[in-house]
């Protein structure tokens, strides 16, 4: 199955749409409160949009070198990390929470989690982004 550039696009943006939504109605009726571990699903579908941003940014096609992977991963975790400097700034400044190094640890987890889950997917199924 082939994924032509049009495709991985809407993709992209129908993840973003989902993930922009979900959030602001999960912000809106207080669900991070509520549900413990939607924060977790976020981080997990956040890694997945960014893997799948990498890729299409990229070369447009995974290929299933080292290097190659390695470079997603890094994209991954260098959004990831620039994500959670964002939440510390918000919550110290606005929010007033105080840093928690486990929720930074595990928000970064699950991330990475979530792109890993997107290249194995492509992989096991190989299906080439091209």
């Amino acid at each position: 199955m082939n994924i032509n550039f049009n495709k991985k696009f809407y993709y992209i943006i129908g993840t973003g749409l989902f993930i922009f939504i979900f959030d602001f109605f999960a912000k809106k009726f207080h669900w991070y409160f509520n549900i413990w571990y939607l924060d977790i699903l976020m981080h997990f579908l956040g890694g997945f949009l960014i893997a799948i941003t990498g890729i299409y940014l990229g070369s447009g096609a995974l290929s299933w070198d080292f290097k190659s992977n390695i470079k997603i991963i890094f994209f991954i975790l260098s959004i990831g990390i620039l994500w959670e400097f964002y939440e510390i700034v918000i919550n110290q400044s606005i929010a007033k929470n105080t840093f928690d190094l486990l929720d930074t640890i595990s928000d970064l987890f699950f991330d990475l989690l979530g792109g890993l889950v997107l290249i194995c997917y492509y992989k096991v199924c190989k299906i080439h982004l091209k």
